[in-house]
């Protein structure tokens, strides 16, 4: 994955910096992951935004990406991977007020998602198998997966700044300095800024995740962290705490 500074002008310069601003009013994981995009399709093809722009007011542009579809069929990369660089150059110009230049190129296999195609769910003994082989904060993690089909961005936004709180989970208390589920199943409320959709739902962890859960934030509790309803379910560990306890939480791809 590429650092993410290394595109970073993307987000200043004059031609890119008030789309990039709209999109973090959609999602910030998004608005992240499309600068990545086009600072990786400027560099694979010695260009610009500012170019890309200009080109786009003519065939160049249409020409130029129909040539690095082609490059990148011949390299091996799938139809699906390449079609993102289209949506991200599509989101731009149509932006910039030149909508519809990509009309009409066609990607073999665009929305073909082959390299899951052939993956199944994990069965209950792989899961199994997962949770005792995992640190303690993963197995919070696998749990939520798991047992209540929370998605990674749910449980913590790209820069960890957001995520699933104490206080989404409507049966869980802080009592003495402990954790306590008062009803199991326990009900989660999925606010509507973390949903995909935008709108809030609910779901529901049985007792099994509610026990990695507080096992987890038990461990936090003892190591000194005062928790409270606004304290993150799954927070970002530092390094030092990387390799025992389940890394850093990201989402960003």
């Amino acid at each position: 994955m590429a650092s993410a500074d290394k595109y970073s002008y993307i987000k200043t310069a004059k031609p890119t910096a008030s789309w990039y601003h709209n999109l973090l009013q959609g999602s910030k994981n998004t608005a992240e992951v499309y600068v990545r995009r086009l600072g990786l399709y400027c560099e694979l093809n010695h260009t610009t935004p500012e170019r890309i722009l200009e080109d786009a007011k003519s065939r160049k542009l249409r020409d130029d990406f129909v040539d690095f579809v082609t490059r990148m069929e011949n390299k091996g990369y799938r139809g699906s991977y390449i079609a993102r660089f289209k949506k991200v150059l599509n989101s731009l110009c149509a932006w910039k007020g030149t909508k519809g230049v990509m009309q009409g190129i066609k990607i073999r296999n665009a929305s073909l998602a082959d390299s899951v195609a052939d993956e199944s769910p994990p069965t209950q003994e792989e899961v199994a198998m997962m949770l005792r082989r995992a640190p303690m904060r993963t197995r919070a993690m696998i749990a939520l997966a798991a047992f209540s089909g929370i998605r990674p961005e749910v449980m913590g936004n790209v820069d960890g700044s957001d995520g699933l709180r104490i206080r989404d989970i409507k049966d869980l208390k802080i009592k003495d300095n402990e954790v306590v589920f008062e009803k199991l199943p326990a009900v989660i409320a999925v606010r509507q800024e973390l949903s995909n959709t935008r709108r809030r739902y609910l779901t529901m962890v049985p007792p099994e995740g509610a026990r990695y859960i507080a096992d987890y934030l038990n461990w936090r509790m003892k190591r000194g962290e005062a928790l409270d309803g606004n304290s993150l379910v799954i927070k970002a560990d530092d390094r030092a705490n990387h390799l025992q306890h389940g890394g850093t939480l990201t989402t960003a791809c």
